[in-house]
């Protein structure tokens, strides 16, 4: 049996050489227990997304969210965005949604105390995933040069 061969033209070498350059997908969170709404489907979009590694659909959708939503929604999808941002390795933008997940989950009345440990036990396990990827991504660029 005689091997294929394929032979690429300009636009494929440009869509792979496109593809290549790509930033690789975020990670979804290990070990995180999701956070769902039973009234915003924005919300729960945003965390299905989470849920998959998706974190730019994840971001727009919980972005909308905190326009239209209030109260344990808004809860939910500061921590989205908590956990995206971490997730793509960017602490930076991360910090203060993270910050505002917390306030939001310590002053709303209706979210249980279980549902403040799940969210305070997720952005401690971003956190640390997001420091951890960080870490090798230096050791590998000290190792290469």
């Amino acid at each position: 049996m005689t091997p294929r061969t394929f032979a690429l033209n300009r636009p494929a070498l440009v869509l792979i050489a496109a593809l290549a350059a790509l930033p690789a997908a975020a990670a979804p969170v290990k070990n995180a227990t999701w956070l769902w709404s039973s009234q915003s489907n924005l919300v729960t979009n945003s965390t299905a997304a989470m849920a998959v590694g998706r974190t730019g659909r994840a971001i727009a959708l919980a972005e909308k969210a905190l326009e239209k939503t209030g109260g344990s929604d808004r809860m939910i999808a500061l921590h989205n965005l908590c956990l995206a941002w971490l997730s793509r390795g960017d602490a930076a933008t991360a910090e203060p949604y993270c910050n505002d997940a917390v306030v939001a989950a310590s002053t709303d009345e209706v979210a249980s105390s279980r549902t403040t440990s799940i969210l305070l036990a997720n952005v401690e396990t971003a956190r640390r995933q997001a420091e951890t990827e960080q870490a090798i991504r230096v050791a590998d660029t000290a190792v290469t040069r």
